[in-house]
């Protein structure tokens, strides 16, 4: 019983970990292209 619950426990971690990721990568990706596009044209 408690080692299920442990397991859920990281089943929901991982399931922020990726929630956070994929929420904070357009802005990185944005932020990169950014930095790309100044270096590009100057």
């Amino acid at each position: 019983m408690c080692g299920l619950h442990r397991k859920i426990n990281s089943i929901d971690f991982i399931h922020n970990l990726m929630r956070t990721v994929v929420l904070k990568l357009p802005f990185f990706y944005a932020h990169s292209k950014n930095k790309i596009m100044k270096y590009l044209f100057l």
